[in-house]
């Protein structure tokens, strides 16, 4: 199995949480037993050993997410976070565990700052308690005030929060208050999401059955215009549609996804995405042999054409933690990511950024510019001010970036 070429980041899913938030739609488990939560950790580690030996890895980032790793109990996160220090070929150049208010203690970080962890992202969404009852969120006002107060006196590296909104009944000046409270804790970075309602969560039950009102689309887009505009204000600037940060503290780990860097995820539901690799499922199951693809067709180990010369090959564990348990294999899934849509998946990923689509990138993937792609609609978006072309790049305009969706719509060929 060939080296992975270049930096990777490694994005480790630990899907429990204490209870799950009525608007995600993210996988994740609630009320998980112990045993099932340790034996998931110990197979996560496993994995992580298992995709190291194929691949020889250059981590260059870190990212440990859920559902709620600080919720995991002590005993069982201990033991995960020092067997993954140990399995790391390297420290990483960052390193970054998620945390929610209500669950994050001394302990937790010292713990993870033995570990090797250098920044902690801390989701608080809002400090309005009743919108966090609203909404089926644990935790209130105080515990993140608690939260905020304890990382400032003894967490030594850095802070991103996330922040939400379009929440029923948040105004502009409610999403203010509650950045201004937080930007007195200095973070680096802030991510500030716009609510949606999801298919099949509770919020959209109870949005459809009527006991929920959700601001429409234009008041939705008004109150994270004016967060917008208060977090640029005081010196962070949006280097991504959703995403702020001070000079120097963007997130490396989320740039390597939207420049579609190599990544791999592991945990139960992971994805990893490899750009170039040319070969399925076959070489990674010596054992058994056989592996499936997303089609449902068997891959037999060693055909090298199960699978064929790929844009990319796309990794997906199962999301059924036991089976991610018992399986040598993870219950992977190989999907072969075609060159046209890879290439789509650049415009959907890049152009999220300030900078754009990257020139230089593009063109030594696939061998043309970006405007190639569809030279007539990047034309019509041009004349309309909401695209440019610069010499690294194509990327939205300021204006333009409002906009985004729009425009990849129309991008994709007839």
């Amino acid at each position: 199995m060939p080296d992975i070429p270049g930096p990777l980041a490694l994005y480790i899913h630990i899907p429990f949480c204490r209870k799950k938030c009525s608007y995600c739609d993210f996988f994740s488990l609630a009320g998980a037993s112990g045993d099932l939560i340790a034996r998931t950790l110990d197979s996560t580690i496993r994995e992580l050993s298992f995709m190291i030996d194929r691949f020889h890895p250059d981590f260059d980032t870190v990212y440990v997410g859920g559902g709620t790793p600080s919720s995991v109990s002590r005993e069982v996160f201990s033991a995960f976070m020092t067997a993954l220090a140990s399995a790391l070929p390297r420290t990483p150049r960052e390193f970054t565990v998620e945390a929610n208010p209500e669950t994050v203690d001394g302990w937790f970080l010292d713990s993870i700052a033995q570990a090797g962890a250098r920044r902690i992202s801390l989701g608080i969404q809002t400090l309005r308690d009743d919108v966090l009852k609203t909404v089926g969120r644990l935790g209130n006002r105080a515990a993140t005030m608690a939260a905020l107060d304890l990382i400032r006196g003894r967490w030594k590296g850095d802070l991103s929060v996330d922040l939400i909104a379009g929440f029923p009944g948040q105004s502009g000046k409610v999403l203010t208050e509650d950045l201004d409270t937080v930007l007195g804790y200095s973070p680096g970075h802030v991510s500030l999401y716009s609510l949606t309602v999801e298919e099949g969560t509770p919020l959209e039950k109870s949005v459809r059955n009527g006991s929920i009102r959700m601001p429409d689309g234009d008041e939705q887009d008004e109150v994270w215009l004016t967060g917008r505009e208060f977090l640029m204000a005081r010196g962070y600037v949006q280097y991504e549609v959703s995403n702020f940060a001070l000079p120097g503290k963007e997130c490396r780990h989320n740039r390597h996804y939207w420049d579609l860097d190599p990544y791999i995820g592991i945990g139960p539901g992971g994805v990893s995405t490899l750009p170039g690799i040319t070969h399925g499922p076959e070489g990674f199951f010596p054992q058994t042999g056989a592996a499936r693809d997303r089609t449902g067709t068997t891959a037999e180990t060693g055909d090298s054409g199960a699978l064929g010369a790929l844009g990319a090959v796309r990794i997906v564990n199962t999301s059924n933690v036991e089976r991610f348990c018992s399986d040598e294999n993870f219950g992977m899934l190989f999907e072969a990511i075609q060159p046209a849509d890879f290439m789509f998946e650049h415009f959907m990923m890049g152009l999220r950024t300030r900078e754009g689509l990257g020139r230089d990138r593009y063109r030594s993937r696939f061998g043309s510019e970006p405007e190639s792609y569809n030279p007539a609609t990047v034309e019509k978006w041009k004349r309309k001010g909401m695209v440019e072309s610069t010499p690294d790049a194509l990327r939205m305009t300021d204006s333009g970036f409002l906009f985004l969706n729009e425009f990849l719509v129309e991008l994709l060929p007839d």
